[in-house]
């Protein structure tokens, strides 16, 4: 269940970016290969984005993410 929910807070130009979560200082970053539902050129920062937050040994990462 994608119970996470952001704002993109940046684009970079190798297809990933980073969310802005409510009450989480550190923006998460994701990858345009976890989008579900959109492409990454539909994507623009202030979009609004639901996911699921999942642990690497780099840290957290968004996947399924999905446009609102």
């Amino acid at each position: 269940m994608k119970n996470n929910k952001g704002t993109i807070v940046e684009l970079t130009e190798r297809a990933s970016g980073f969310i802005r979560r409510v009450g989480v200082k550190e923006h998460l970053f994701f990858h345009s290969d976890d989008l579900v539902g959109c492409s990454f050129q539909q994507l623009k920062k202030g979009d609004k984005l639901i996911f699921n937050v999942v642990e690497s040994r780099n840290g957290p990462y968004a996947v399924q993410v999905t446009k609102l």
